[in-house]
C-alpha cells in the first residue's frame, strides 16, 4: 500500500486541492470506516481504545482501520489521478 501523505496530520503547507481531495475521500467512506480511520490516524487512538469507543472487538476495529486505509487510499489517489498499484 502506498504511503499517502493525507493520512498524516495536515500542516499549513497543505494545498487547497489536497484538502479537498482528503475531504472527498473521507466523505466517500462508509461512516463506520471513516470513524475508525479518524480515531486511529488523527486521534492517535490505539486499536483497543477504538474497539472500546466503538463497542466492537479489537479484531473488528483492526479490520475496519485496515479497510478504511485501503479505501481511503484508493479514493484519494483516484481524485489525484495517482496510480495506486
Amino acid at each position: 500500500m502506498p504511503i499517502v501523505p493525507a493520512l498524516r496530520q495536515e500542516d499549513q503547507t497543505t494545498s487547497c486541492h489536497e484538502r479537498d481531495a482528503i475531504q472527498w475521500a473521507l466523505d466517500d467512506l462508509n461512516p463506520s470506516l471513516r470513524e475508525a480511520l479518524l480515531l486511529h490516524s488523527l486521534g492517535g487512538c490505539t486499536v483497543p481504545q477504538i474497539a472500546r469507543i466503538l463497542g466492537i472487538s479489537p479484531s473488528a476495529a483492526e479490520r475496519r482501520i485496515s479497510r478504511a486505509k485501503l479505501q481511503f487510499c484508493d479514493r484519494y489517489c483516484a481524485v489525484n489521478g495517482d496510480d495506486v498499484s
